[in-house]
């Protein structure tokens, strides 16, 4: 009897090896979480020194590769539980440790060649940058007017607040939108003593970067502009309200685009989950028509691929006859990939994901990116009730009378700058790279520009110009956010006049806000990614060079 139970003990030990063996995979899955538990008592002490898989390595740099998967090994043998005559077993310990080995040096060398493919292509990137600059360094239209003479660090003032846009108001002082906390980089989270303790506050800072005032909001201010009057005009977060000078919030309301979004759901109730065959039979249905749904989503968008390839074969720079015969073609393809990949998503989706998504939607239509006011006019600029482009309303001037004047806007990195000249809208169409000219019921009178990176009088990046502004005296202004981040002055008929400004930095794709102060000839220009507001002044003329001094013979 002792015998037959001692040999029934070393069965269930072989079998308990050869199921932990078989479900490597799930072991590789879970490892992330099972590094988070406790070591149990019955888990060895040590790891062996060296792996039974692994090569003898006597280089400190073999040692140090080999540690992190000597430990996750080590983790992960931990977290199994095994029965006591598996550890106790050399041959048999050593068979498991061998597996995990491998499959851990595996996930190691992919994760390796991961990174070094990344690696390669912030190379490539860095590279065809540093090129890009220099041949636009020498080109002598490149060459800017003014150059950086300040940076205003508008996080000093703020804590931990984002910066979404600006303006000038009648003295020269800069009204800048500070919103809730700025996003930490490297998904670092904001320290609690930093947070903001209200929605958002206008910071009136002087020309020099000296704090002013400070004038609380109840929404998230992310659009401004000023009325020739003196009167401020403010929208964010689905709220659009009207201050006088001094900052006195004298009206607030419903941004125009609110009464056209359809009301949220309530939120969903928490049912018990399902049990049983019918539940099992439910859920196998769902996975068969996941899995079809995704083999319909690669075949339409390999679908769209190829007619779009096809399709870019008849594009040439400045067609628009062409490039709107492109977007038809494309069109229907398009829309029928993104319903399949709508329809996936869908299904894959809990009540509760859904409920989450749609507040994200939201809070995103209700944002504002861009205002403008006229003597009798305020224009707004917002997200489209539908899909992914941007809207364009005009108000009067105590946000009355809503009407939508334009519609279709292609923008990028929620951009889409609004400004108003002679009672007429102007349209920074980041998305199709042009400025665009509406009467203030949204019939189109002119639009100009081209993507072009090294032209000067072109407009770079994925997405530009990311804003506009006028001078006193007509002249337009363009900002893009590159690389390079600069401003480019044109005539409202799109005649390019000259640089204004090349930056110093690189903003990426994000809002570059740039304002004029004409009686000083400066621009200021915002890099809100680092929070700050940079002051650039008229190039001063290079100095003469002194005559050189004459032989000590002629000298004589």
């Amino acid at each position: 009897m002792i015998a037959m139970r001692n040999r029934a003990r070393t069965f269930l030990s072989v079998m308990t090896v050869l199921v932990l063996i078989g479900s490597l995979g799930s072991f590789c899955s879970g490892q992330v979480a099972d590094e988070e538990r406790e070591e149990p008592k019955s888990a060895p002490a040590q790891a062996p020194a060296v792996s039974p898989a692994a090569p003898a390595a006597s280089a400190p740099a073999a040692d140090a590769a080999r540690k992190p998967i000597l430990k996750s090994t080590s983790k992960r043998i931990a977290t199994l539980r095994l029965r006591p005559a598996v550890v106790k077993s050399p041959s048999l310990f050593k068979t498991l440790w061998s597996a995990l080995w491998a499959s851990d040096t595996k996930k190691a060398e992919e994760e390796a060649r991961r990174k070094a493919a990344v690696e390669q292509a912030q190379s490539a990137y860095e590279k065809e940058q540093r090129e890009l600059r220099d041949r636009l360094s020498k080109d002598p239209l490149w060459q800017p007017s003014h150059e950086q003479a300040s940076v205003i660090k508008v996080s000093e003032h703020v804590g931990n607040r984002a910066v979404h846009s600006f303006c000038l108001d009648g003295d020269g002082n800069l009204l800048v939108c500070c919103g809730a906390n700025a996003p930490q980089r490297g998904g670092g989270k904001p320290d609690d003593a930093e947070k903001a303790t209200a929605p958002g506050v206008i910071l009136v800072l002087s020309s020099d970067g000296k704090k002013v005032g400070e004038w609380k909001m109840e929404f998230e201010p992310q659009a401004i502009c000023r009325a020739s009057d003196g009167t401020v005009y403010v929208g964010g977060a689905g709220k659009v309200a009207k201050l006088d000078a001094e900052g006195k919030v004298l009206l607030v309301a419903d941004a125009p685009n609110v009464a056209e979004l359809p009301p949220l759901p309530p939120p969903p109730e928490e049912t018990p989950e399902p049990r049983g065959e019918e539940a099992q039979a439910a859920e196998k249905a769902k996975q068969e028509k996941i899995a079809k749904l995704r083999e319909e989503v690669a075949k339409a968008m390999k679908e769209y691929q190829e007619i779009a390839q096809e399709a870019r074969k008849n594009l040439k720079p400045d067609d628009s006859a062409a490039m709107e015969a492109y977007r038809n073609k494309i069109e229907k393809p398009l829309e029928k990939y993104r319903t399949l990949q709508q329809e996936l998503t869908d299904l894959q989706t809990t009540p509760e994901m859904r409920a989450q998504r749609l507040r994200k939607e939201r809070e995103r239509q209700l944002t504002l990116a861009g205002m403008a006011v006229t003597d009798r006019d305020v224009f707004v600029s917002c997200r489209s009730s539908q899909g992914y482009g941007f809207e364009a309303w005009r108000t009067d001037r105590d946000f009355k009378e809503p009407k939508k004047v334009a519609t279709k806007l292609a923008g990028c990195c929620g951009q889409m700058d609004v400004q108003a000249r002679d009672g007429e809208l102007w349209v920074g169409h980041n998305g199709r790279h042009k400025v665009e000219h509406f009467d203030r019921d949204g019939k189109q009178l002119s639009s100009f520009g081209r993507r072009d990176r090294v032209a000067a009088d072109g407009f770079g990046g994925c997405c530009e110009p990311k804003n506009l502004r006028f001078a006193p005296n007509g002249e337009l202004f363009a900002a893009e956010s590159g690389p390079p981040t600069c401003v480019k002055r044109f005539t409202p008929d799109g005649k390019f006049l000259g640089m204004a400004v090349v930056a110093p930095w690189q903003s990426g794709c994000v809002r570059v806000t740039t304002e004029y102060k004409a009686d000083a000839d400066q621009f200021f220009v915002l890099n809100s990614g680092e929070r700050t507001i940079h002051v650039f002044a008229k190039k001063k003329p290079a100095a003469p060079a002194a005559p050189a001094e004459p032989p000590a013979e002629e000298a004589k």
